[in-house]
């Protein structure tokens, strides 16, 4: 973000909405964390009661990518149900209240947005993905 930032202000000769830049980053990752922790107690606990191990035995780097991949999908269907149905709308709209589309609007989120997250993801922890796998591709 810092180079973007100053590419926008050198090479573009633009001015660099700094501001919004911190706010977007405060207002997304640094409060987020805490409620982070709901989602990942959540998820192991779900993993924890949860009668398939599909993934013992499986090499690490294998359910590494696979995780991946399943993340990936679970993000895919959180994301688009957010700009669905209305009370996820009302979580995930502060992401595109930002004035200047930017990197570090990506990362303007609602602080518990992640507790929404867990219905998305909890098929990872289901099938057996281990908790510190999910925490390593999410």
């Amino acid at each position: 973000m810092l180079s973007e930032g100053l590419y926008t202000k050198f090479a573009r000769k633009k001015q660099v909405p700094w501001k919004e830049m911190i706010y977007n980053l405060n207002s997304g990752h640094l409060i987020m964390w805490i409620f982070r922790g709901f989602e990942i107690v959540g998820y192991y606990y779900i993993w924890l009661h949860s009668p398939f191990r599909l993934f013992e035995g499986v090499p690490y780097w294998a359910t590494v990518a696979i995780a991946f991949i399943c993340w990936d999908f679970g993000f895919y269907w959180f994301h688009r149900m957010h700009h669905k149905f209305p009370v996820l709308w009302a979580l995930h709209n502060v992401h595109h209240e930002g004035e200047h589309f930017n990197l570090s609007l990506g990362i303007r989120n609602a602080w518990f947005s992640s507790i929404s997250a867990l219905p998305f993801y909890s098929f990872m922890a289901i099938a057996g993905i281990p908790t510190e796998i999910f925490v390593l591709v999410a």
